[in-house]
């Protein structure tokens, strides 16, 4: 520490193209101290230390170089994150707690070895990981406004939490904290597992019901945003490939006979079909594809509902399913026809609109 700051005095003194006595002139001593000072050979009192801070207008820890110590706990932390991508990592626990007590107060630093602790404890029969990494969590909870990791909420901790609870047989306690901490539903799909093996069968349909429909309209996203890469990209065969799977998805929760806001949606998704067949050529599987396109929407708009228990295994009486493609599903393939700006494609969507309406 002594180097450093030999080295942080005769640094800043050279900086403000000061020399040794003009330096010792401003702080009242003579040119020798100031030499000795920056020889390493003596150093200034904690008084003098806090007057060459001011002086040079620096933290007393910059002047005396406490960044190394700053250095040390990064690399710290790199190394936690390290030890989580490798399985095979000799993870010295002692030597976390040693950090630990040596940075009490730092959020990432309790975060991260919290989160070692979960991952030991999963690995081992000794629940005493478990245990220490909730205690961990607990505090990293106290400390989170000094989180920066986007990646990183109180909900994404109380779910680790959560988690370490049900593993140690304390259910009702997971069900506590995931309740507490379920922002937009995050936690219902596991919400509904733990009640459901405990028995709460009732409760446990309405939270897996919710969770099985944003599922669904997550992948509904995945799709679209994929979609789009692709047709930037110009592969034509991969958007098919994504509507099929849509398609499969779609149809697997449909309920036979019964109309749902999912043939409204498969009705845009054979649409969009159409338009990547008419890029690659082929125009025989792009009409066919918007017949079927106008037949799903046709069904949906003979009887329209966005009733959630439409689909199969939604069993809720909140969940009502919202889109943005219109009106009617009529609309919604006209809309998305006229979107893309292809008098081909529009005269299409005109040829299979007046042929379907005719017969």
């Amino acid at each position: 520490m002594k180097d450093k700051l030999s080295e942080n005095i005769r640094a800043f003194r050279k900086e403000r193209g000061l020399t040794q006595e003009q330096l010792a002139e401003a702080l009242n001593i003579s040119a020798g101290v100031i030499s000795k000072w920056e020889l390493g050979l003596s150093a200034p009192e904690v008084g003098i230390i806090l007057d060459l801070a001011d002086f040079f207008e620096v933290s007393a820890d910059v002047l005396l170089g406490y960044q190394m110590r700053s250095k040390s706990k990064e690399l710290f932390i790199e190394q936690l994150k390290a030890y989580m991508h490798d399985k095979n990592a000799d993870v010295s626990f002692n030597e976390i707690e040693k950090s630990i007590k040596k940075y009490p107060h730092d959020f990432t630093v309790i975060y991260h070895a919290a989160e070692l602790y979960r991952v030991k404890g999963a690995d081992s029969t000794e629940q005493k990981y478990n245990q220490r990494a909730l205690e961990l969590y607990e505090k990293s909870c106290e400390l989170f406004s000094q989180n920066t990791d986007s990646q990183i909420s109180i909900a994404s901790i109380q779910l680790n939490m959560a988690q370490i609870y049900r593993s140690l047989g304390k259910k009702e306690k997971a069900v506590e904290i995931l309740k507490n901490n379920n922002p937009c539903g995050v936690h219902n799909a596991l919400l509904g597992s733990i009640l459901a093996d405990m028995g709460q069968s009732e409760e446990a349909v309405k939270y897996l019901s919710l969770a099985m429909l944003y599922n669904f309209y997550e992948q509904f996203d995945i799709a679209s945003g994929y979609i789009n890469v692709y047709m930037n990209r110009k592969q034509y065969r991969d958007v098919i490939a994504v509507v099929r799977w849509i398609e499969a998805s779609a149809k697997s929760v449909m309920i036979p006979d019964k109309i749902s806001c999912l043939d409204k949606l498969l009705s845009i998704l054979m649409a969009v079909g159409a338009f990547a067949y008419l890029h690659l050529g082929e125009i025989d599987s792009a009409k066919a594809e918007l017949r079927r396109a106008k037949e799903f929407a046709l069904r949906f708009d003979s009887s329209p509902t966005y009733d959630a228990n439409c689909i199969q295994f939604a069993v809720t009486d909140t969940a009502t399913v919202y889109d943005d493609y219109g009106v009617t599903a009529i609309d919604g393939v006209g809309r998305l026809v006229k979107e893309q700006d292809s008098a081909a494609f529009s005269a299409m969507w005109e040829e299979i609109f007046n042929e379907q309406t005719i017969s």
